[in-house]
């Protein structure tokens, strides 16, 4: 799909265009845009619409064009961003903002076509040399950016205003933060990154991070936030507690590692829990007590109720972020650090990311005894 993409004050608009070969095109979109107009070969079709719902995702809406003939289907649309997890503070969800130094929304808003037969975007970004689109490409003969998706969950659009938004980079990370008077409260961040990715390509024994950009978006509430994509981490604040951000800054690094499983199901908790215990194995080398701060901190969110790593069957779980790292947390107890090296370094290699193949692959490697303490929870 090729989309070009105008950002116009707190609305974006958007002409989507696709090669069809059969008679219906289906689509999910965020429910806060209205399709415009749609064609097929430039005669004009009907849209209907109707609710749907996506994990991760705003309200939506299933469009189904139908009566279509092998040629170019283009719809125009329009509309402000809403997002998951809104608040009165940002009501665009807290990775999202319309500003005059920046843009940024994502997969998390539902704002380009996605689902059923929805393909990969390149997306041309109508704005200029003045700015700068993050993961973009910068065509100088028609003064756009032009943004390729590399997977599914990947469609993530963030400008900023070279003027009036700061960077520090190097060949390794480009940390972008809203005001040139946090140049030092920054710093930390810039530095910590560097000491985690080098513990990372030490531990697992590769470099799968590439050039990052760690991206902070302006301070729009207290949740302190944040999530990974292909080269870039994205974070709602600057926070104050050090600490606890380089630790989240870990966690997210990590998931260049700790992943591939099903996110949209009980497996995700494989992603979540390697990312994780990845990020307390670094602090444990660090500093220990910090690393048991960290695992209390978990075990206290996660209560008294029972621990189980598939509490809803096959459906993605309430405590994702929390049941595998305890389960992880009882195999350190008993066997040690090295348990959990042995785990986490095993899922890096699998060629298919499950459950039942890392314990097919601990079990064959001789780790029986990790693989029953594992299943005992599945």
């Amino acid at each position: 799909m090729k989309l070009k993409l105008w950002v116009e004050g707190k609305k974006i608009r958007v002409e989507c265009s696709v090669f069809v070969k059969k008679e219906d095109f289906c689509f999910a979109l965020a429910k806060s845009f209205t399709i415009t107009k749609a064609t097929c070969n430039q005669r004009e079709i009907l849209v209907q619409g109707e609710d749907y719902d996506l994990l991760y995702r705003p309200p939506m809406k299933k469009y189904h064009f139908t009566q279509l003939q092998t040629g170019e289907l283009t719809f125009w649309y329009e509309g402000g961003l809403e997002g998951l997890w809104a608040t009165e503070q940002a009501p665009e969800g807290p990775y999202s903002c319309l500003r005059d130094e920046v843009f940024a929304f994502s997969t998390l808003n539902g704002w380009y076509p996605m689902e059923f037969d929805a393909d990969l975007c390149e997306v041309e970004v109508q704005v200029g040399k003045e700015w700068r689109v993050i993961g973009a490409e910068y065509l100088e003969e028609k003064d756009v950016w032009l943004y390729r998706q590399t997977s599914e969950i990947d469609c993530n659009i963030i400008g900023v205003c070279k003027e009036k938004y700061f960077v520090m980079e190097d060949e390794e990370l480009s940390l972008f933060f809203p005001d040139e008077r946090m140049r030092d409260k920054v710093e930390p961040y810039y530095r910590g990154y560097h000491e985690i990715a080098e513990f990372y390509r030490s531990f697992y024994g590769n470099d799968k991070m590439g050039k990052m950009t760690l991206f902070f978006l302006p301070d729009i509430g207290e949740d302190f936030g944040g999530y990974k994509r292909d080269g870039l981490i994205v974070f709602t604040a600057v926070k104050e507690d050090i600490p606890s951000a380089i630790h989240h800054i870990a966690h997210e690094l990590a998931h260049s590692y700790a992943m591939g499983a099903d996110c949209y199901s009980w497996e995700d908790w494989l992603n979540e829990t390697h990312a994780e215990w990845s990020a307390l194995l670094y602090e444990l080398e660090k500093d220990e007590a910090f690393f048991e701060h960290c695992l209390a901190k978990t075990g206290k969110r996660y209560g008294d109720r029972k621990l189980a790593l598939k509490e809803n069957g096959e459906e993605h779980q309430e405590f994702v972020h929390e049941a595998g790292v305890l389960v992880y947390e009882k195999i350190y107890r008993r066997y040690g650090a090295d348990s959990i090296r042995t785990i986490l370094r095993t899922f890096d290699h699998l060629s298919e990311k499950s459950t039942a193949k890392l314990l097919e692959t601990l079990t064959a490697g001789g780790e029986e005894k990790l693989a029953y303490m594992i299943e005992s929870y599945c």
